[in-house]
């Protein structure tokens, strides 16, 4: 495996094209940052493409070797993540991964593989199970570990998110259990209720049930 390969957003066209068609043809999976890149001097790569879409000053003698080669950048260029619809379409395989967590490239970064998935289905163009296989199944693979299915036999590494259809899952998922080796080791729950009002009533907006013992119902 190989990343986060976020400079091939910034190469032309044709190049991050041939360069794809390698990787396709050598079998290397791509592990991409969907939240951005994880280091300062891909951060400064990353704001020196926008400044040049952005019309910015002239910035000769200043840039990198090679970079007047440099087009003004595919998509995922200016977020500094790796062009997923260019390697996906080449035949590479896209795991993903969330490195920025509250670091000096990302003072927000959560670290939610979730997220990750979030972003690449929203702005990388990916379908839902896509983007979620990218930071599940093919993670995995990428790592060498085991496959992982709801089947006996298998190894009971499983995440369990509230949600009707994966879209929904990747939209709110806020609500989550997490089994390692068959325990359950992380629950996360949210409860989002609207306050009595009119308005509400109105369009029968839900509101948090209550267990017999007064605690949040299901």
């Amino acid at each position: 495996a190989l990343g986060p390969c976020a400079g091939l957003a910034r190469l032309p066209a044709d190049t991050a094209a041939r360069a794809a068609d390698q990787l396709a043809a050598a079998g290397v999976t791509v592990v991409c940052l969907p939240q951005g890149g994880c280091g300062g001097v891909e951060r400064a790569d990353v704001e020196r493409v926008g400044a040049d879409r952005r019309g910015g000053a002239d910035r000769r003698g200043t840039e990198p070797p090679g970079a007047e080669s440099w087009g003004s950048g595919l998509p995922g260029a200016e977020r500094g993540v790796a062009p997923v619809q260019l390697l996906r379409a080449a035949g590479v395989r896209i795991a993903a991964g969330s490195g920025a967590l509250r670091d000096v490239s990302n003072p927000v970064g959560r670290g939610d593989p979730l997220e990750a998935a979030y972003l690449l289905a929203s702005q990388g163009g990916m379908r839902a199970a896509d983007a979620y296989d990218a930071v599940s199944e093919a993670a995995r693979a990428a790592m060498g570990l085991p496959e992982v299915r709801v089947e006996a036999g298998f190894p009971a590494e499983l995440l369990a998110v509230r949600g009707e259809r994966i879209e929904g899952v990747l939209s709110l998922a806020y609500s989550r259990i997490v089994i390692h080796r068959g325990r359950v080791v992380a629950r996360t729950s949210a409860v989002r209720e609207y306050c009595d009002s009119a308005a509400a009533v109105a369009l029968e907006l839900p509101r948090q049930g209550r267990s017999v013992l007064g605690n949040p119902g299901p």
